[in-house]
């Protein structure tokens, strides 16, 4: 990675909070990037330096050189970020040195996790997931593509996550559920049976708002 420059699409409370993990890394391994950049899309750029780091309009990227993770937490706008973005674009994946990841997982492209998390055995992620602070994936777990968990969601053995969907800070999931695409679970909510049908869903038992 030494000549390889890291591109952190977002400039919000998120990528500030992916930055400081970055930089956290790169402080106990100097060749994880040699350089580490804010990256707006150029019809979102506002300001040249964002906590002191630069913002690089992507047009002035050299993509040859950057590797990107997008550091954005709802589901879809990742996805809506990402077709804007040019294929050719390398992914990489940002993990805390401070989590607890079991030694046969394979992260896809995309993946950022925060310290203090833990992500069992046998657990399938898919690309472009966010696994914030002190979160629990349990064993033979899957969450699919784009999905978001804040801070502090535990999520049982053996469920069965989609696509788009995202965790509010403290929900939790009894062992053995399927959730369909396009779910958001709110704050502090327990889900204790399958969810079929998109939506919100809040409370314990978690129902759907809307």
């Amino acid at each position: 990675m030494r000549d390889i420059h890291l591109g952190i699409i977002g400039t919000g409370g998120f990528a500030r909070e992916v930055l400081q993990l970055a930089m956290d890394i790169h402080k106990k391994n100097s060749d994880f990037f040699c350089e580490i950049n804010f990256v707006e899309l150029d019809e979102y750029f506002e300001q040249e330096f964002v906590d002191n780091i630069r913002v690089l309009k992507l047009s002035n990227c050299d993509l040859a050189k950057m590797k990107f993770v997008i550091a954005v937490g709802n589901p879809m706008i990742k996805n809506r970020i990402l077709k804007q973005l040019p294929k050719k674009l390398k992914f990489t994946s940002i993990i805390s040195q401070l989590a607890f990841i079991a030694n046969d997982f394979k992260p896809k492209k995309g993946l950022i996790v925060m310290p203090f998390s833990y992500v069992s055995c046998n657990v399938k992620i898919g690309k472009h997931v966010h696994i914030n602070s002190h979160c629990t994936i349990g064993h033979d777990t899957i969450i699919g593509d784009f999905s978001t968990t804040a801070c502090s969601v535990m999520i049982s053995g053996n469920n069965d996550i989609g696509n788009y969907c995202y965790f509010g800070m403290n929900s939790s999931t009894r062992q053995g559920l399927s959730i369909c695409d396009n779910v958001t679970i709110g704050l502090n909510a327990g889900v204790v049976k399958d969810i079929t049908t998109a939506g919100t869903y809040i409370g314990t038992p978690s129902k759907i708002l809307f």
